[in-house]
């Protein structure tokens, strides 16, 4: 064979076996440079696939891990576009309803069988079935305290879904739920009339505290948890007494007030500011940190409603000529701010950061340290009213109408 030859019947690299493809011989006829972002456009993707899954892995450890106010948060987040249903007028049994109260700015309605949450605007956020007999119910931040007194469990819902359940040993007395969303819960012990414990976020007990003579009627338990003030009733001598008890988690010896009230019966405690105003049935009483105490009697008359925020405490009497209704209005040091009486019923006592509602027979009555409003005409056959700035909620018998509350009648109060 020639030199010629030899060199036309030379094997070149690429008819080997092995040997890279070049890029004018690919078999499937794609250009390699589309190849190329083809295949980064893959990589792109996957990439952003496993950060959404990453994303949904943190956020379930989050939810899990998280204690009752942390899970409460991220569930109302991940739900804050969810709602059901048209608006107002929203329909209800209006009879059903063990409870019904703002919760923030959403409105809260409970009855035996469920749990609603409405916005503002009447949308459905959430509805859960309970299985209570005779719930009670304590909306705070937010959140909601649901127990039974036939039912040894208490649970804390959040606007848009189930947080936690805490199981006892005894159905509660008593429960109160906190800001930071700890739980107080009083129950029958097996050696003791009344046992008291504190449960964290993560419902961990953390404290215990026993009561060998009375039980427990109603407690308050303040933001950080430090302190839990009980109202305590006894029978002696076939008298009643009431107990009202403050209580240091981070003592040792956890017992700073201790105050014994013969012949009364304390059923309500409000924590006020620095104090906490005790609802009896012949008068309040107010007893501040120090241990020191003042009494506000009704004067002879009924107790209607009571009601507190932050700042002020209020109790509505029924008049002693049983014809009208008369509002008494404390602040957090005792002083009074008003004592109006109203010739006709009056209910649906609220108070929200500082400004008090009352609903009349076809008005709602609002007060605050400047002034006093009166609303305007109330729709037939309203139950009762919920107030939440300008938007006044009418519950009928039958639905749930919002109306524009068109404040007038202005008064300029003393100040």
């Amino acid at each position: 064979m020639s030199q010629t030859d030899l060199e036309k019947t030379k094997i070149m690299p690429r008819d080997l076996p092995n040997a890279p493809m070049a890029q004018a011989d690919r078999s499937d006829g794609v250009p390699a440079k589309k190849s190329k972002k083809k295949r980064r456009k893959k990589r792109h993707w996957f990439g952003f696939l496993m950060l959404i899954a990453a994303a949904l892995v943190t956020t379930i450890c989050l939810i899990v891990t998280a204690g009752v106010v942390g899970r409460s948060n991220m569930m109302d987040f991940l739900n804050a576009f969810a709602r059901h249903g048209d608006g107002f007028p929203k329909e209800i049994s209006y009879n059903a309803l063990r409870k019904a109260s703002l919760l923030n700015d959403d409105i809260l309605l409970v009855s035996d069988s469920n749990l609603q949450v409405l916005s503002p605007s009447g949308y459905q956020k959430s509805k859960t079935d309970l299985v209570y007999h005779a719930p009670s119910v304590q909306p705070c931040n937010g959140r909601v305290l649901v127990f039974d007194r036939t039912l040894a469990r208490v649970s804390i819902y959040g606007k848009t879904a189930f947080l936690a359940n805490i199981d006892l040993d005894q159905p509660p007395f008593c429960a109160a739920l906190n800001a930071k969303g700890e739980v107080a819960v009083a129950t029958r012990g097996d050696t003791f009339n009344c046992e008291v414990r504190i449960f964290n976020t993560k419902q961990n007990p953390t404290f215990a505290w026993n009561c060998a003579n009375e039980y427990a009627a109603d407690m308050a338990l303040g933001g950080t948890g430090k302190n839990l003030f009980l109202c305590l009733l006894g029978t002696e001598k076939a008298g009643v007494y009431s107990r009202l008890v403050l209580l240091d988690t981070e003592k040792k010896e956890p017992v700073s007030i201790d105050i014994r009230l013969n012949n009364e019966w304390i059923t309500r405690v409000y924590a006020v500011g620095d104090g906490w105003y005790c609802v009896g049935d012949t008068s309040v009483y107010l007893v501040r940190k120090d241990g020191t105490k003042t009494a506000f009697s009704y004067d002879g008359r009924s107790l209607l409603e009571s009601a507190a925020d932050g700042s002020y405490f209020a109790v509505l009497l029924q008049d002693l000529n049983k014809q009208g209704t008369v509002l008494r209005v404390y602040q957090k040091n005792g002083e009074k701010a008003l004592e109006k009486t109203f010739a006709g019923t009056m209910e649906s006592l609220q108070i929200n950061s500082g400004k008090l509602y009352l609903m009349g027979e076809t008005f709602v009555f609002r007060w605050t340290k400047k002034q006093t409003h009166q609303s305007q005409s109330l729709p037939e056959g309203t139950q009762k009213t919920l107030v939440r700035g300008n938007r006044i909620y009418a519950l009928t018998s039958g639905e749930i109408l919002q109306i524009d509350a068109n404040w007038s009648n202005t008064k300029q109060n003393a100040s």
